[in-house]
């Protein structure tokens, strides 16, 4: 799915002197009330001669009969509309002759689609309003020339909307510019033509006799972002949430985002909230959608790539559960299906009240057949409204005593799941601490509508824990409750060793060379409880705290009668001399718990409370899993480490350790997103391999996402397209996918928690656009029987099927275009690819 439709606008472009070169589309505002308003204080820029102000309008269908106003500053200058459509101007000035200059653009403004209103000023004094729109066609007014005529100083703010006595135009008011020139005829023509919200922003007319010089010539924009984390350039006492804007939500003084490059704090970014005064009676809109969209006028822009990609987006390959998955479909039985990436793939939060992971992108894509969720990591943090296991605000997680994270030490290269980039390694999870009797931690499950999670199901409950030398052992409790953080009932279950030490002996430290060097007392690799490579070796207590490190080499010398112990990482706290450890093995266990349906609505939400029995080491909880395996269905986890790609997800950790939480993922289904940082592209055939030795039946597919603030990452996704076949992989990428487009776009459709991070609807439409392409390319081209080989028997299947008809979606069986219909398209297509073989 390519750019292709935007050509014949580029085309109309050239055709009018100019060039498009930037990406389109900007927030917009809905009007709900003829009250509607913003207020804001007035750009500078209308108060230093010429100037030119561009906005977008899709006038309501239903505007009513009054005069109504688009905007006004007051002493410099105003727009409103007639009910017949005319578009009113007026610029005004503080003093000298004439002290306005009115402009009329009769019957210019029509009901129900785009329009472009252009009022321009240059240093003589000659203004122009133009008004351009597909029923109505191009209308201007120009006035005679007055001498030098300056609009403003303004004597009031901003106002977008109703103003003093004059109600509101009813409809939408999308991307409004302020540029520091004038423009020309073919200019205002131009912005039209390009179909690009964003134009009056960063089209550049110069080389083709136009006064238009991109991005630096606007000065002051409003409805040009809707993101929920922006930079706060108000300077006031709004929260972060109070800050984040979203689509189809009311727009508020708090999270409205103005570009101004006349201020100090941020004065070229597109995602900052300023001052505003008041916003009331607006709703936040995607240009792109309807009601707004009006027949697909605006159109997204590619992002700019520096060298050249194959010739396709996808690259096919053979995965019955993938295509089956693609196609919407519910799986015939219970299938595990991980998202993985960096912090894109692991965080927990959107800010707006949704999950802001690649996973639970798909979660909501395919909610009707969510089943559960896997692999949801144990955290100390409230906000992590994740799928079934909720929590979030003041329902948050249950715990008391000592309970610490874990990502700051060493215990984090156990498991994976971590979105803190600061962390030692990619897991997450909690530590309790045995030395405060009252410890325990709980995470509940609930019923999630529209899935097949309900709570009147049975359901299995999962817990990780690390059993390691020297740790307490953990006890488990069946807990339920009315919500995530109410007070409930706790069911004992069992109490399970997790101390895997060799011996109660500890070994003494005599020297620590560094943190990944010790020196020990005696031969530790001799006698009846040897200490070996690839054992844990814990410090229950040194001057610092407590810490652990796996042994990777260990070498005696017999006339110091000492062993030096070699460490696969630091130790993330310093063992002192005469500082002693308990060594073993360690293993990632897991507790399974099968819960009944709920009992009644006091016990609705299920879960599992954890204590560390004894006094030892603390208990390591990495995380929790909730799913259903009575009804065939998708659990969905997500995993990675924030901040990090599939290389440092791989050598931070325990190498042991890696194999033991991949074994224990035991997916059916891996979606491996780009993750890049840290690591060679590589890193992605790697990854592949090690899930393939840990489950050689996995269906793998590599996916590359969207442009970000740092760049396309065009060489990732180039790495997809031309090494996927090699391993045996469908993969996609969405870099060039004319639903998504660049930056821009994805910040006025509500895509972007702010410039490298998604929001809940952003990565539902990635999800959406990847499971699109992922419906062709899980499947060989020709390939009707899905054994990868265009075969004789291909042919028979779609003669046998031959006039059928049914879902395009690849479920029909002998459709292999995917269009609905089994006919000689099909046959074509067989023929065409006759002897082709995935397998090659």
């Amino acid at each position: 799915m390519r750019h292709t439709a935007r050509a014949a606008f580029v085309l109309t472009c050239l055709a009018l002197a100019t060039a498009a070169v930037s990406p389109p589309a900007t927030g917009a505002v809905e009007t709900t009330s003829d009250q509607a308003v913003v207020r804001l204080p007035a750009p500078p820029a209308i108060a230093a001669g010429s100037f030119t102000l561009f906005a977008w309008l899709h006038r309501d269908p239903d505007d009513g009969p009054a005069t109504r106003s688009i905007l006004d500053v007051p002493g410099a200058f105003s727009l409103a509309v007639s009910p017949d459509g005319d578009v009113l101007a007026t610029l005004s000035r503080a003093s000298g002759s004439p002290l306005q200059i009115a402009l009329v653009a009769p019957d210019a403004l029509p009901r129900g689609e785009w329009a472009l209103v252009t009022l321009t000023l240059d240093s003589n004094g000659v203004a122009f309003l133009s008004v351009e729109s597909d029923t109505r066609g191009f209308v201007q007014n120009t006035s005679a020339p007055s001498g030098p005529f300056a609009a403003g100083p303004a004597t009031g703010d901003f106002t977008l909307g109703a103003t003093g006595a004059t109600p509101s135009m009813r409809g939408v008011f999308g991307l409004v510019a302020v540029r520091n020139h004038s423009v020309t005829t073919g200019d205002a023509r131009a912005v039209f033509a390009s179909r690009d919200h964003f134009a009056p922003y960063n089209l550049d007319t110069s080389l083709h006799a136009g006064n238009m010089n991109g991005i630096d010539g606007v000065r002051w924009m409003i409805n040009h972002a809707i993101t929920a984390q922006p930079h706060d350039g108000a300077g006031a006492t709004a929260s972060q949430s109070q800050r984040a804007a979203e689509v189809d939500k009311p727009a508020r003084a708090t999270d409205f985002h103005v570009f101004s490059r006349d201020t100090s704090i941020q004065p070229t970014s597109l995602r900052v909230v300023r001052l505003v005064n008041a916003c009331e009676g607006m709703l936040y809109r995607s240009p792109f959608e309807q009601p707004v969209q009006s027949a697909g006028f605006f159109l997204r822009t590619l992002p700019s790539v520096t060298a050249a990609f194959p010739d396709s987006d996808e690259v096919h390959g053979v995965s019955p559960a993938l295509r089956i998955l693609a196609e919407h479909r519910p799986p015939a039985q219970p299938t595990r299906v991980f998202v993985s990436g960096n912090s894109r793939g692991v965080r927990l939060w959107d800010i707006l009240g949704g999950v802001g992971n690649f996973g639970h992108g798909y979660v909501e894509a395919l909610r009707e057949h969510a089943s559960g969720i896997a692999f949801r990591p144990a955290f100390l943090i409230r906000d992590s409204p994740t799928f079934a296991i909720r929590s979030t605000g003041s329902d948050g997680y249950r715990f008391s005593g000592s309970v610490g994270s874990a990502h700051t030490s060493n215990f984090s290269r156990f498991f994976t799941a971590s979105v803190y980039s600061t962390g030692l390694g990619p897991g997450g999870g909690v530590l309790l601490n045995s030395t405060n009797p009252g410890t325990r931690y709980s995470l509940r499950s609930g019923h999630e509508p529209g899935s097949r999670f309900t709570d009147d199901a049975p359901i299995t409950l999962v817990a990780f824990v690390l059993a390691y030398p020297g740790s307490s052992d953990a006890s488990f409790s069946y807990d339920t409750g009315s919500s995530q953080s109410a007070p409930g009932a706790q069911e004992f279950l069992a109490t399970v060793p997790l101390d895997t030490a060799r011996t109660q002996t500890p070994a003494v430290v005599v020297q620590r060379i560094n943190n990944g060097e010790i020196v020990f007392a005696g031969n530790l690799g001799a006698g009846p409880a040897p200490a070996l490579v690839g054992d844990a070796f814990f410090f229950p207590t040194t001057s610092s705290g407590y810490t652990i490190s796996v042994a990777s080499a260990i070498d005696y010398d017999q006339p110091s009668d000492t062993t030096r112990v070699t460490f696969e990482h630091p130790f993330d706290r310093a063992p002192d001399a005469g500082s002693q450890a308990l060594y073993g093995p360690y293993e990632i266990r897991r507790f399974e718990h099968h819960a009944p349906p709920a009992a009644s609505p006091d016990a609705s939400w299920r879960g599992l409370e954890v204590r560390p029995s004894g006094v030892r080491g603390p208990v390591a909880l990495f995380g929790y899993e909730a799913y259903r395996t009575d009804v065939p269905g998708y659990i969905f986890a997500s995993v990675g480490w924030g901040g990090n790609g599939y290389g440092a997800q791989v050598s931070q950790c325990f190498s042991g350790a890696v194999p033991q939480w991949m074994s224990l993922a035991a997916p059916d289904i891996w979606l491996m997103h780009l993750a890049t940082q840290n690591s060679t592209l590589e890193s992605m055939a790697e990854f592949t391999a090690m899930l393939r030795s840990a489950h050689p039946d996995v269906q793998i597919a590599w996916i590359g996402d969207i442009v970000h603030d740092t760049g396309t990452l065009e060489n990732w996704h180039r790495y997809v397209l031309e090494n996927a076949r090699a391993n045996a992989v469908p993969g996609v990428t969405l870099l060039r996918r004319d639903d998504m487009g660049s930056m821009p776009d994805q910040y006025v459709d509500g895509f972007r928690i702010d410039g490298t991070h998604f929001t809940q609807r952003g990565n539902t439409r990635i999800a959406l656009a990847a499971l699109d392409m992922l419906r062709a390319a899980a499947r060989w081209p020709g390939d009707a029987n899905n054994d990868g080989i265009v075969s004789f028997a291909d042919i028979n299947a779609v003669l046998s099927n031959f006039g059928a008809a049914g879902p395009a979606d690849g479920s029909l069986p002998g459709d292999v275009t995917l269009d609905g219909e089994v006919n000689f398209a099909d046959i074509n297509a067989v023929l065409s690819n006759f002897g082709t073989s995935a397998h090659d």
